[in-house]
Order: C-alpha cells, then structure tokens, then sequence
C-alpha cells in the first residue's frame, strides 16, 4: 500500500463482540449447498466476468471492499449482471459511522462496512444498501453536513444481505463463495510474504503493521489445491489465499479488525444450479 495511505482503524472489541452476538447466518455446509466444487470450477461464474478492477485514490480500501462485496452478491443472484456501487458513500458513510463525521480520511472500520450494509446508518435513519456509482461519484466529501444531507436523498441500492457471521474455517468459506457470499476482512498488510501463483500472487504470511480492508469473493482449484480469490484495490484485482494462511488468519478473528461472511438473502434458496446457462454435467 502507499505511504500516503492511512491504515484502516482497529475496530472496537465491544463493536465486534456485539456483532458477533448477533449472528444470523444459516449454517454453511455442503448438505445445504451440494455440488459446491463444481459450482466454483466453472468458469463463467467467475465474479472476474463481471466485477472491475480497483484502484483506491485514498484511504479509503474499507469502503471499496464494502462495493465489492456488494457487486459480487448482486452479480450472483442477478446471474452475471451488476452494477457498480459508489466506493465514496460506502467510505464516507463508514467514516459517519465510526466517527460522526466525514471527510477526515482517516480510514474506516470493517465493522464500519458490515453496520452499513446490513443496518444502515440509524443515527440519520438511513437504511442498509448503497448507491450506484452514477448516483455519488467518486471524490472525497469534506463536509459532513452536505454528506447528511445527500446521503438522505440518493437512492439506495438493496445489498442483497441480511446474513453475517464471523468468518469460518477455510472450507465452509469456499461454500460461502459458491453460495453467493463474500468475506469482508481486514488484514495487516506491511510486512505480507508473497509468491507468485499462476499471473499473481499468494499470501503466504501475515503482515506485521498497518491494516487494510479487502474482500474474498471467490476460489479457485490450482494445482490440486483450493486458494480463495481476495480482491483488493489496488489495481491488481485479487491475490490468492490458501488454506493454512485463511484456517491462521480465522483462529485468531482476523484481529484488531475483524472478518464476516456476508451472505446473500435466501442463500439456499438461490442456489439453483439450474438457473445459469453453463450445466455443471461435466
């Protein structure tokens, strides 16, 4: 990440305490979502056909994390179809959330980014969702009056959640992804080890400072091994993740920031096989 980036705050232990306490996910395993592996194997549901590569211009990852998840369970339940969700509001309603006003660009947390989308902003009476991209540009909002005042009058988009939990273990995750869900987790980000896989990297140890938001949204089968697609935004889409790093990065909560599966409304109800134009026969 630049140097001119503000690492993501740590979120509150009470906040994600709370959150936790109120988990509402439906148990993810495969009896409920069967055919798993062959859902993630083909290629055309790849979340790549249809979310964008980000680049963040400050610091505002959480917020872009937050987009991402979005545009990738829209994507899902709309078979293929999404539509870019504005990073700025998701940033600057974070900020609101965390701090009561805008535009400090100080970073937002991620449980800044799991309230919005699945509570809304309650001080304001502002429901969950964001906007389009085409309804808030993207640029920084310096005053939190007019962002009060905008964010009560644009259109929000639905999130397609109303399920969260504390990230799972590896596999339950990958049927999370299959399952149209998303992982928004913060990580430390200075001091990653990488190596490369296939044309881009695999995180291969933790960092040790800073912290940046990202977003898992799907997996991919590589040389006999399952590695999680996490996108990022930093112009280079996602980089992979095995199951030793994901299975060490849960146990310990993703602490200080944390890390939730989101998942889409009606998860086993959506998950049709049939309703795509690819047949998993194969």
């Amino acid at each position: 990440m630049p140097l001119d980036f503000i690492p993501i705050p740590e979120s509150k232990p009470s906040v994600l305490a709370s959150l936790e306490r109120e988990s509402f996910c439906a148990s993810i395993d495969s009896q409920s979502f069967p055919n798993w592996e062959k859902v993630l194997k083909d290629p055309a549901r790849h979340p790549k056909n249809y979310m964008r590569v980000q680049r963040q211009s400050w610091s505002d990852c959480q917020g872009q994390a937050t987009a991402n998840g979005s545009e990738k369970r829209e994507g899902y339940v709309r078979k293929g179809k999404t539509r870019q969700r504005a990073d700025s509001y998701a940033y600057a309603a974070s900020e609101y959330i965390d701090q009561g006003r805008v535009g400090r660009n100080r970073g937002s947390t991620i449980t800044a980014g799991v309230i919005l989308q699945t509570k809304g902003i309650t001080k304001l009476g502002i429901g969950p969702g964001l906007p389009l991209e085409k309804d808030w540009k993207y640029e920084r909002r310096t005053n939190t009056r007019k962002f009060i005042a905008d964010a009560k009058s644009v259109d929000l988009q639905q999130s397609y959640l109303t399920e969260q939990q504390a990230m799972p273990d590896f596999e339950s995750t990958l049927i999370g992804m299959a399952a149209g869900g998303s992982g928004h987790i913060g990580i430390h980000w200075s001091g990653i080890r990488w190596k490369k896989l296939g044309n881009k990297r695999e995180m291969t140890s933790r960092g040790r400072s800073g912290g940046h938001a990202v977003e898992s949204v799907w997996a991919e089968w590589i040389n006999g091994k399952w590695y999680l697609n996490v996108w990022n935004s930093h112009g280079d889409a996602w980089f992979y993740v095995g199951e030793k790093m994901w299975n060490r990065l849960v146990d310990m909560k993703f602490q200080p920031f944390g890390g939730f599966l989101l998942m889409p409304d009606k998860a086993e109800e959506r998950y049709d096989l049939a309703t795509w134009k690819r047949t998993l026969r194969k």
